[in-house]
């Protein structure tokens, strides 16, 4: 496994505030909102060039060897200068012509466990309709290493989903042979694995056919959230079902119709209370391919019938949900969403209002594909968010004033760091473009978030098996 580290100094988001402010690349129609462009050129950037002191030794492919650093003694001396380590987490990552690696990212994190420990969860299968087995990845020393295995059950096909909770790594999929819910266990402390077997709920419990898009995350009750959908028939109505498990057993299901929906998928999951939820996720309308896409905000009280709000740019509807996160100290909620032309839209409703009075973003990043929310116990709110083009990865970071984060970020104000081409040359070509995103975040585990992280997966077809690990700090 290789580890690397750099120190890169710090860029100021450029901003435009207007509708007249934007560059002559901005889409139109952006109206009144602030709108954050990439660097014109992600290779000139100070903060590559800073970064270009470090230098990887051996192959700079899959298999990089050893690396140098260029400049660490500056960490934490000055409050412009971040440094950045960075391990590969696995080159195993499974994806396919059909299905790239970076599917689904919502679906797994970096998740820690209460000795610190970190873990990773990724899937194995020869082809898209064969998962055959989950496996544990073990952060040791400065490396990510194999820590277990164990075998999915015959009839799941998509990629399954993990949270960490007393020390276990629970795992869930939709085995769509035997129509079962199945879920697995691993402890981390002995790294044995539990075994997988269909959940009941009140009894045996079949899923319905065209049972997909499972999803998984961990209340603060704690609580076990479970869902999936069950895709419409030709193009019609589907429906949105939870289970919930606070140790005791799973309760539900509760089946809730989607409103004009043939599914929903891809979906997020945040807490803003006990046993309430707020979720996001890309729900799809008619026939596939024909249909359209657009992103909904999900609300429920455990036990309760779902409720939907989509959401808009521009008075259109958006292609998909990237994230939410919710402020444990005021209650508003942020989320990130994807357009259609490769735009990152971002919205903040309070804990008081309701989400159609904040349907539309009041911030804009352009030349973006996938984009994350990473929330550290330290008490920043970080997004991350990948180039849909050769842009890198660029992390913005909004620092809290005394009373806490305001309702609406002003990412213009946030610190910017620019990971750019650069790390192709590092972490090997396909990581200009990631595929996917993941985060250490709260809805995967019961400890604090203890670290301003993220994993990326690289580009399709072209560096999506492999998963890094990059951290950052002062």
């Amino acid at each position: 496994m290789t580890t690397m580290r750099w120190v890169w100094p710090l860029l100021l988001g450029v901003v435009a505030c207007s509708s007249g402010g934007a560059g002559d690349d901005e889409p139109s129609g952006t109206g009144g909102l602030a709108t954050i462009q990439p660097t014109s050129e992600p290779g000139a950037t100070s903060s590559e060039s800073a970064a270009s002191s470090s230098t990887a030794t051996g192959d700079s492919s899959s298999s990089l060897g050893s690396s140098t650093d260029g400049g660490s003694s500056t960490t934490g001396s000055d409050p412009h200068v971040w440094s950045i380590d960075a391990a590969r987490i696995t080159d195993q990552n499974r994806h396919y012509v059909e299905m790239h690696g970076g599917w689904g990212p919502h679906l797994r994190g970096i998740m820690r466990d209460s000795g610190d420990g970190l873990w990773f969860v990724h899937d194995a299968g020869e082809d898209v309709i064969h998962n055959r087995s989950v496996h544990y990845v073990r952060h040791q020393g400065d490396a990510w290493e194999p820590a277990g295995m164990q075998p999915l059950t015959s009839g799941v096909q998509q990629n399954a989903a993990s949270l960490l909770h007393e020390d276990v790594i629970h795992t869930w999929a939709v085995d769509v042979v035997e129509h079962r819910l199945v879920h697995c266990s691993f402890d981390t402390a002995t790294a044995v694995a539990g075994g997988c077997a269909a959940v009941e709920i009140g009894g045996p419990y079949l899923t319905p056919d065209a049972s997909n898009y499972v999803g998984a995350a961990l209340s603060p009750d704690p609580a076990h959230l479970v869902w999936f959908t069950v895709v419409g028939n030709a193009g019609g109505a589907g429906s949105f079902v939870y289970t919930y498990d606070y140790g005791g057993g799973y309760n539900g299901p509760v089946v809730t119709p989607l409103p004009g929906y043939n599914d929903l998928a891809y979906v997020f999951a945040a807490f803003t209370g006990p046993s309430a939820a707020m979720l996001v996720g890309q729900a799809y309308a008619g026939v596939y391919p024909n249909g359209t896409y657009g992103a909904l905000t999900i609300e429920f009280a455990f036990g309760q019938p779902a409720t939907f709000t989509a959401l808009f740019i521009d008075g259109a509807p958006v292609r998909s949900a990237a994230d939410v996160w919710i402020d444990p100290t005021s209650g508003t909620a942020h989320v990130l969403a994807e357009t259609d032309d490769n735009r990152l839209a971002y919205y903040a409703k309070p804990s008081d209002e309701a989400w159609s009075a904040h349907a539309e973003p009041t911030f804009v990043f352009t030349d973006s594909f996938r984009g994350r929310f990473v929330a550290p116990s330290s008490g920043e709110l970080a997004v991350v968010r990948g180039s849909a083009s050769d842009g890198g990865i660029e992390i913005l970071i909004a620092t809290p004033p005394a009373d806490g984060l305001p309702a609406a970020i002003d990412w213009a104000a946030a610190e910017r760091v620019v990971v750019g081409r650069k790390l192709g040359a590092r972490l090997g070509v396909g990581f200009e473009q990631p595929s996917a995103l993941y985060v250490e975040g709260s809805s995967y585990q019961d400890q604090p978030v203890g670290a301003l992280q993220f994993a990326a997966c690289g580009r399709y077809q072209v560096q999506d098996g492999e998963i890094w690990q990059l951290v950052l700090s002062r």
